[in-house]
């Protein structure tokens, strides 16, 4: 049976981390036979050198290749100059080994920015969507292909039902509609430490908004997971993977989704 398993985590929060959860998810994709890991921002707490350093120094170890975009806490937080002037920079100069695009198996992930370092709004840290950016990464997908098109991004569009922190994502409705009218059938996104599935779109067309929880020490109402997406030949299945020491490994089904082609249907069994 061809599998494609992809492994999906945000919000490591490296400078808080739960080196514990981290070990755990690292043992974990290194004895699962998964072919790549989506990292949905957050590398780090406070943006800082010596917090992406330690990041740096896991990802080149880590055997599996790997995809990440950035979150909030990727910006310098004590830095309000460097935040709006080159919020990015810190960032992009430790990750530069790590693309923010690729295709595993079935999968074609691309990643798109949601951060940003400073907004005129009283909470800066929620995301935002810019319309140019996303226009130009749906045309990226091969139109005539079974491939599953992918978005990873740090926030997701709209707040999913089940998380305790709901989010403002600026041009999120906007944003939904034009992923749910496109190819794309999975966005990959973190935030809110929590592991979720929303599908977004009609009954006949949209895309399946997934959500990971966190490896760090910042919960909200959830332990540190990660998630475990498997692609099969006729449905998706997507896991939220327990990663504390008491439980390590144990997987929970968030859903399972007929696959058509290159299309998710929405008709979960759960």
């Amino acid at each position: 049976m061809n599998i494609t398993r992809l492994a999906h985590v945000a919000d490591l929060h490296f400078g808080a981390l739960d080196k514990a959860a981290l070990d755990v998810f690292t043992s974990f994709i290194q004895s699962n036979n998964v072919e790549g890991i989506v990292i949905s921002g957050d590398l780090t707490q406070r943006g800082s050198h010596h917090e992406f350093e330690q990041f740096k120094a896991w990802s080149r170890e880590v055997s599996v290749p790997l995809i990440c975009v950035p979150g909030n806490h990727d910006t310098p937080m004590y830095s309000v100059a460097r935040r709006a002037i080159s919020p990015f920079r810190r960032y992009n100069s430790y990750t530069d080994h790590i693309p923010a695009s690729g295709t595993f198996g079935s999968f074609q992930v691309e990643g798109l920015n949601t951060a940003r370092g400073w907004q005129f709004r009283l909470n800066w840290a929620e995301g935002s969507v810019r319309q140019g950016d996303l226009t130009e990464l749906l045309g990226r997908y091969p139109k005539d292909s079974d491939t599953i098109s992918v978005i990873a991004c740090h926030h997701p569009f709209l707040s999913p039902p089940s998380s305790p922190l709901r989010i403002r994502t600026r041009r999120g409705v906007w944003a939904s509609r034009a992923v749910a009218d496109s190819k794309v059938s999975l966005l990959l996104a973190g935030h809110v430490h929590t592991p979720t599935t929303t599908w977004r779109g009609t009954k006949e067309k949209g895309y399946l908004s997934v959500t990971s929880g966190t490896l760090s020490q910042r919960l909200r109402r959830h332990p540190p997971s990660f998630n475990l997406i498997s692609l099969y030949q006729d449905k998706i299945e997507i896991e939220a993977v327990m990663a504390t020491e008491a439980q390590a490994g144990h997987r929970k089904i968030l859903g399972t989704w007929p696959r058509q082609g290159s299309q998710i249907l929405p008709h979960p069994n759960r």
